[in-house]
């Protein structure tokens, strides 16, 4: 474990020193502790606890995991990318695909939502890693998830990706 960092669960590192600072290292932590898990993502919380105002995490998702699309009412968010790439899908009420914003190095790095929509992340590389700002405090039954997409560790969950996938290459090729 890296020095500073405090395992908080078996997805969760939380930073313990007053000043923050990240080695390389800690992102091969994080994708340890990524490939281990059972959702295939993990994170490092550079906040000390839920309560704080600005939240800030270090974020790794496997291209096995499923992010339910959800959205959080009177919160915005920010990613910033570091390595990787991925589709990050934003949704109408009915489930439509509102814009899909290719995340990567040759493309966009930076996304940031500050209305309450449905959203999403696709991994499109074998891990993507982001730092993702958003506002406090983080309560865990405020996040609402959408109702046109299974709950994840459900059945439909791979069928439902595989169609969510159709429909971000054709919104992407209507859109070129």
């Amino acid at each position: 474990m890296p020095e500073g960092l405090l395992a908080k669960s078996n997805e969760v590192l939380v930073c313990t020193d007053e000043i923050v600072s990240l080695r390389r290292s800690a992102l091969d932590e994080l994708r340890a502790m990524a490939t281990r898990s059972p959702k295939k993502r993990a994170r490092i919380c550079a906040h000390k606890d839920d309560a704080a105002g600005v939240q800030e995490m270090i974020i790794m998702i496997n291209r096995a995991s499923y992010v339910c699309p959800h959205r959080h009412d009177n919160k915005c968010e920010s990613f910033h990318l570091i390595e990787g790439s991925a589709d990050i899908v934003v949704f109408k009420e009915n489930g439509e695909i509102e814009q899909v914003i290719p995340f990567s190095q040759d493309g966009a790095f930076f996304y940031r939502l500050d209305t309450p929509r449905f959203h999403t992340v696709v991994p499109r590389s074998e891990n993507i890693i982001f730092h993702e700002v958003t506002n406090g405090p983080f309560v865990r039954n405020a996040t609402q998830y959408a109702p046109f997409a299974p709950v994840e560790g459900s059945d439909g969950v791979a069928a439902y990706r595989k169609n969510l996938d159709r429909q971000i290459l054709h919104w992407l090729s209507a859109k070129h």
